[in-house]
């Protein structure tokens, strides 16, 4: 292909809208439409916008946050109801409630050939709202159960996640093994109640924390080993009771003690027993968490960077947990990707605008829980797909709109009016409104740092469900 052909507009139409709104534009300040606040469209965010061919947000980079978290269903709160695949009818475990009015397929059915997505492909009507057609299109598709990787094994309670074995009542297990009640662990093994951990073993009760091993309530740490009680502290073992320690051993409540000491002192307290560890959890709270120093950032082999619990990236601004990032801004929760503009939850991903839970997959925009795809735009819960537009639960497929096949040039025609027309109405550059119901708003990570009442969720027009009565069965054992 020649340079001259290459530049041919395949959607003239929106390239000419578009265009017309990027060519001029200036960093300024806004105001968010949602929460009335002003924020600053900086230079690099305008470079953005013009990579990826999207007008400058409505609202504020703190509402767009909340909003992308509203569809993140990795928080590991389950509900029981009925399988709806062909002559099922058994319970299964899943994030959306029995009042929801999602259709949901066990895990194992969804991702069968026994059925098609595409039978739920349907015609566009230009004289209405897009939202609201994809929302129809959503709610007739089916749904994964729990979404997550399907190299995961015998891990039937667990949400998110890639390469996990035998996890259990945990989110986001990335190459784990043996975990339970855990949430974000990395190539982590035979750890429970543990959070934020990255290669470690045999841990307990533990946050944010880097190859420990046989560690309980330890935080922020990185390679600590047989301890307990620590906070920030590194390459250290045999210590108890403990802050800021570096390369450290039988230290106890921040005395350096020799071995025997040591030993004599921790044998002595019986962390087996409840309410001793009950004790010292609320020593380790009162007497190390509340006076210990504190980092400004967590961030390791970092620069021209603005965040926190970084490592090894570079022009990441105002982004959040990431592991070799570049080129970053607005986002959370990031792993091996780079060219990123408010995202969340992306591994091995480049190019990605609006997304929430892409690995991997390139040119992503305005789209949720994709697995190896690229070229997508308002797509949700596509495997292995390229160049799909507005789709749902597609599988090995390429040029499709609301789940219809198109022919390549017939695509890009109607990619063209459709974007064209939805500039018109101002819903192009939108991500999806949790109004829209698409995730249940109440188990979603927006309820675990934004949380809602009912009552705020009715008022603001977000769909919330009755609580499902708890099913779990008192047993009388008879001597």
């Amino acid at each position: 292909m020649t340079n001259q052909t290459s530049k041919i507009s395949k959607t003239p139409q929106f390239d000419q809208a578009i265009g017309a709104i990027l060519k001029d534009l200036k960093p300024h300040i806004r105001t968010c439409r949602q929460c009335g606040n002003s924020f600053q469209v900086y230079q690099e965010d305008i470079d953005f916008y013009q990579m990826f061919k999207v007008p400058p947000p409505t609202i504020c980079p703190f509402c767009r946050k909340k909003r992308r978290f509203a569809h993140l269903m990795r928080v590991p709160k389950f509900f029981k109801r009925l399988c709806q695949s062909p002559r099922h009818n058994e319970e299964v475990i899943t994030v959306f409630p029995p009042d929801s009015p999602h259709k949901v397929y066990d895990f194992s059915y969804w991702h069968s050939d026994k059925w098609e997505a595409a039978d739920c492909g349907r015609n566009y009507d230009f004289t209405r709202s897009f939202f609201h057609q994809f929302k129809e299109l959503f709610f007739s598709v089916p749904h994964v159960t729990l979404e997550r990787s399907s190299s995961t094994v015998n891990s039937d309670y667990s949400v998110g996640g890639t390469g996990a074995k035998n996890v259990y009542y945990s989110g986001l297990g990335y190459h784990s093994e043996n975990i339970m009640y855990c949430f974000d662990t990395r190539h982590t093994r035979d750890s429970v109640d543990c959070n934020l951990m990255n290669n470690s073993e045999l841990c307990y009760g533990s946050v944010g924390s880097d190859y420990c091993s046989r560690c309980i309530f330890v935080i922020e740490c990185n390679q600590c080993m047989d301890s307990a009680f620590l906070y920030n502290c590194k390459n250290c073992s045999n210590c108890f009771l403990s802050d800021n320690l570096r390369n450290g051993s039988y230290i106890f409540n921040n005395r350096q003690l020799n071995k025997e000491e040591y030993k004599k002192k921790f044998e002595a307290v019986n962390l087996g027993d409840r309410n001793v560890l009950n004790e010292y959890s609320e020593k380790f709270k009162l007497e190390i968490l509340s006076r210990a120093l504190r980092r400004n950032v967590r961030n390791v082999n970092v620069s021209h960077s603005v965040g926190d619990g970084l490592r090894n990236c570079n022009k990441c601004y105002f982004v959040f947990r990431a592991q070799d990032a570049e080129n970053a801004r607005y986002s959370d929760n990031l792993v091996k990707s780079r060219d990123l503009m408010d995202v969340a939850n992306v591994g091995e991903a480049e190019r990605m605008y609006e997304v929430v839970l892409v690995i991997p997959g390139f040119y992503n925009k305005f789209s949720m829980y994709l697995r190896n795809c690229s070229l997508m735009e308002y797509c949700s819960e596509c495997y292995d797909c390229h160049y799909c537009f507005g789709c749902v639960g597609l599988k090995n497929k390429e040029f499709y709109i609301f789940n219809q096949s198109f022919k390549e040039s017939d695509y890009w025609v109607m990619v063209d009016k459709i974007k064209t027309k939805m500039m018109e109405k101002g819903e192009y550059g939108e991500f999806f409104s949790p109004q829209l119901g698409l995730m249940p708003y109440q188990s979603s990570a927006a309820q675990k740092y934004f949380p809602l009442e009912p009552d705020e969720a009715k008022n603001l027009e977000i769909p919330w469900y009755p609580n499902q009565k708890r099913q779990i069965y008192r047993t009388i054992w008879k001597f």
